[in-house]
């Protein structure tokens, strides 16, 4: 591929993305991932009817996603990197659910505490996630094995 074609890709990261300048030393591999990052945020945000951002605001790994539905790999203590929430402008516009932050584990009893981006999304789209954190057992594990404080089941 030419040079026309890779600066017409740097500009197109630049316009989707306002206040992001990439500089004249972007490789083409990472005018690539940028692509494919934004690729799998629009691939995200067509999944789930609303626009997706990553947790950090930094853009996916999209060799990583592929893989585990995540947009970054898992830290030493279980959690991932980074996750996927919904764009403020969506969370924004208002929720079908409560805002909550803490969760108990059916299996281990551990109550877990989380920020709150993830609530708004939780609130916004009860069914966005398929997994969740537990802090005792220090792993994701299907929402369907925790309830919010209150009783009710997460994601439903």
């Amino acid at each position: 591929m030419n040079e026309e074609f890779w600066d017409k890709v740097k500009k197109q990261i630049e316009t989707e993305n306002p206040g992001l300048k990439i500089g004249k030393r972007l490789t083409r591999e990472d005018a690539e991932k940028n692509r494919l990052a934004l690729d799998v945020l629009q691939q995200k945000s067509e999944q789930h009817g609303a626009k997706v951002c990553t947790l950090s605001g930094k853009p996916p790994d999209p060799t990583y996603d592929e893989l585990h539905n995540a947009p970054q790999p898992v830290r030493e203590n279980g959690q991932h990197a980074d996750y996927y929430v919904l764009c403020p402008e969506e969370r924004a516009k208002g929720f079908v659910r409560p805002v909550r932050q803490e969760y108990i584990h059916d299996k281990c009893r551990t109550k877990t505490h989380m920020g709150l981006a993830l609530s708004e999304t939780y609130a916004r789209d009860p069914k966005f996630y398929g997994a969740t954190f537990c802090c005792g057992c220090g792993a994701h594990f299907p929402v369907a094995e925790f309830k919010w404080l209150d009783g009710e089941v997460l994601g439903t």
